[in-house]
Order: structure tokens, then C-alpha cells, then sequence
């Protein structure tokens, strides 16, 4: 029902076509599943297009149709609705539609519709904070893709999957995680899929410290999206990154008009998220840096990304210590380094541990012995488990054998 599945990832090709598309639908489709379905496909339209109020609007109208639509298409519209309202910032509507879409699925034994809405659940958890569970959906997200012939779903997994390597500093697996999407990009010729892998290579070069690695992958990623017609900025997340890349290589003049062009998106769409990235931006680059950073903080309390939050805290932080103001530092970059430990963002725990300690405070040190995490796979059977499943339930929901779950469970209990 819902035709290519990849479409919301691959932003299609032409926005404006798109939306045109869409709204003729729209115009023409009688009541019933049939309206609700052109609805939602405008609605999304609507947000790649920076439109989100009106886009809002529309998809309340639209939501009770959902239970009009039979299963199992209904499982893959509700995904497509989650990832359309996690765009849009309200993250507690794509939570639920997601959850009930992959539980549905693994309920009726059906596989096929799993590596889209696990790249879709991948990515609502990754924006939340729940790197954990992002990575556990996203890994077998990208497995149930390559065994069931989806690879663009697949590859689409393995790209979240990638930034929250990249956030993490795990350079090695950010990078071989890249690698496989971009092969897979090639072979299906997947264009707009290369704005989101260039930007999470782009993210792991800026929190490496190497601006001008970063640089070169931002600027294929903006010319990506502006190829694809992309006009929200809270689809991909490059824009804030490329700021702080050109800031990084001493180009403030190139910051500068990509900030400015930041703001004028982000106030034109009115994405929390979007506008508080924005106006951390211009904290960064103009001397009257207060205001700009604490309004990007009041954006922040309804934007539901604690890595974006933790970002402001320490742009805040450095500003005030490079002012001479190192006490009112302290606070935002101990809040900075919180929201960094509680998502393991390594190469930014260990900035704003720089910045503190540039501060004169002295910072105790981390742990030797860290927590041993769960692999993705382990967490996802722990998961289950934990819900009331059997072994053998498990194993069917998961679409694993008995044995591969015994096999997790033990390295669970012995974690």
C-alpha cells in the first residue's frame, strides 16, 4: 500500500514533485483508508518541504483513519507516520506508532515489514537518547534487510546505526558501517541516501577534532540535500555540524552565511530542534553570545535530544570560559559531560572534561573498570525475555533459533 517502503529515507528525489503528487491525491482520494493514506503521504511532503504547522494539522485529521487500514499495510503506514512525527519533533506519537507497528510484526511472524520500521524505531530512539535500543533495533533491522532482499532498508539501518558510532568515537566501526551503506548505495543507485551517510562521517570527523575531514563530507551532504530538495533542516542533521566544521578549519566568514542560511530554514519550518541548533549557532559566532545560547536551551526543553542538548551545554560553557567567566562555566559543562556519559558519546565527554579543567576545577577521573554493555543482539533477546517470552518465543519473535537465544541469554547472565 504504501509502494516503496524507502521512500521517506530517500526523501525521494524531488520534493516538489512530491508534495504536488500528494496533494492531487489528496484532493481526489474519497473517505476512509484511502484519505488517510493521501493525507499522510502530504504530510510528509509538508515536512520535507520546512512546512511543519500546516503539516501537523493535517496529520491529526488524518491519524484515526489509521485503524480503517487492514494489517499488515497497516504496520508499515503507522511506521511511516512514526518516522514523519519524529521529524517533526513529537517523539512520544512516533514512539508508540513505531512500537505497536514492530510488535505487530514480530506477533504475526512476519518479517518483511520489520527493516523498515526498525529503521524507522532505530532512528526515533537514536533522536531521544536511547542510543541502547537504537543500536539493538537498527542492527537487526539491517540483518532482517539483507535476508529478506530489502537492501535499501537495510543500508538505511546501518546509516543510524553509523552516527551513533560516530557520535561514540568508535571510528572503526563508524566507518566500516559507512562503507557498507555507501556499497549499497552504489548498487541501487540511492542518491539521497549519501546526505545522510556523508553526514554522519562529517559528525565523526568533527568530534575527532579533524575540521577539514569534516568539511569535505558536510559540504557533499548539503549539496546532497539541496539536489534532493530538501528544505527542512531537522530531516538530516548536517547543518549545526558544518558551522562547527568551518569553525574548526578558521573559516568563521563560511560559518557564518551557513548559520545564517541554518536560521532562516529553521525559523521558516519552526522545528524545536531545528531552531535551537540554530540559535547555538549564532551563540558560537557573535560576541553577544548569551542570548542566543540560552534561548537555544528553552528550545532544547521541548526538542527531546539530549546529544544536541549536551552539545549547547558545552558551546555554552566554552563561550563563558573563553569570556574569563569560568565559574558560570562549570554548570553547563557538568551538564554537557552528564548528557555525554549517559549516551557514552566519548570524544564529547572527554571535551568538556578539557573545558572543565580549563576552568581550574579538577575533575575526578573516570572509572577504570567501565560497565560491560550488551551487544545489540543480546539486548534485543534480554528484551524479549524480560517482556515474559520463552526462549523458543523469543526465538520466533526474533526471528533467530532456540539455540542462538540460549547462546545470547548465557553471555546476558554472565554480563
Amino acid at each position: 500500500m504504501l509502494g516503496d517502503a524507502a521512500f521517506a529515507y530517500q526523501l525521494t528525489a524531488r520534493v516538489a514533485q512530491s508534495r504536488k503528487a500528494a496533494q492531487q491525491g489528496f484532493e481526489i482520494a474519497s473517505r476512509g483508508p484511502v484519505k488517510a493514506m493521501a493525507g499522510i503521504y502530504l504530510a510528509a511532503a509538508l515536512v520535507l518541504d520546512g512546512e511543519l504547522e500546516e503539516a501537523s494539522h493535517l496529520l491529526d485529521g488524518c491519524l484515526p483513519g489509521l485503524d480503517s487500514i487492514e494489517p499488515p499495510a497497516v504496520w508499515q503506514v503507522k511506521a511511516f507516520v512514526s518516522q514523519t512525527s519524529g521529524w517533526m519533533g513529537r517523539y512520544d506519537l512516533a514512539e508508540d506508532l513505531v512500537h505497536d507497528s514492530v510488535a505487530a510484526a514480530r506477533l504475526a511472524g512476519a518479517p518483511a515489514p520489520l527493516p523498515y520500521a526498525l529503521a524507522v524505531s532505530c532512528e526515533v530512539h537514536y533522536r531521544g537518547g536511547d542510543w541502547t535500543r537504537a543500536l539493538a533495533d537498527g542492527t537487526e533491522g539491517a540483518r532482517l534487510g539483507m535476508e529478506t532482499g530489502q537492501e535499501a532498508m537495510a543500508a538505511c539501518n546501518l546509516i543510524t546505526v553509523g552516527r551513533i558510532y560516530a557520535a561514540r568515537g568508535q571510528a572503526e566501526d563508524a566507518l566500516a558501517t559507512a562503507t557498507r551503506a555507501t556499497e549499497m548505495t552504489d548498487r541501487l543507485g540511492a542518491e539521497s541516501l549519501r546526505v545522510y551517510i556523508q553526514s554522519l562521517l562529517g559528525l565523526l570527523e568533527i568530534g575527532l577534532g579533524r575540521g577539514e575531514a569534516a568539511v569535505t563530507h558536510l559540504e557533499i551532504a548539503r549539496a546532497a540535500a539541496d539536489a534532493s530538495g530538501l528544505k527542512n533542516p531537522d530531516v538530516v542533521h548536517f547543518w549545526g555540524d558544518l558551522v562547527e566544521a568551518y569553525l574548526l578549519t578558521g573559516r568563521p566568514t563560511d560559518a557564518w552565511d551557513v548559520s545564517v542560511e541554518l536560521e532562516r530554514r529553521a525559523k521558516a519550518a519552526g522545528g524545536a530542534l531545528a531552531l535551537a541548533v540554530a540559535e547555538r549557532c549564532c551563540g558560537m559566532l557573535k560576541d553577544e553570545f548569551e542570548a542566543h545560547l540560552q534561548g537555544a536551551l528553552r528550545y532544547h526543553e521541548t526538542s527531546a535530544n539530549p546529544f544536541e542538548k549536551g552539545r549547547t551545554h558545552l558551546a555554552y560553557g566554552e563561550r563563558l570560559r573563553r569570556a574569563n567567566r569560568r565559574v558560570d562555566a562549570r554548570p553547563h559543562l557538568h551538564a554537557a559531560r552528564k548528557l555525554f556519559e549517559g549516551l557514552g558519546a566519548a570524544p564529547w565527554i572527554k571535551r568538556a572534561v578539557r573545558e572543565l579543567k580549563a576552568t581550574g576545577e579538577r575533575v575526578a577521573r573516570s572509572p577504570e573498570a567501565q560497565p560491560v554493555e550488551l551487544t545489540p543482539q543480546e539486548f534485543q533477546v534480554a528484551l524479549a525475555v524480560a517482556g515474559g517470552a520463552t526462549n523458543r518465543e523469543a526465538a520466533a519473535s526474533l526471528f533467530l533459533s532456540p539455540k542462538t537465544v540460549e547462546f545470547h541469554l548465557s553471555n546476558v547472565y554472565s554480563k
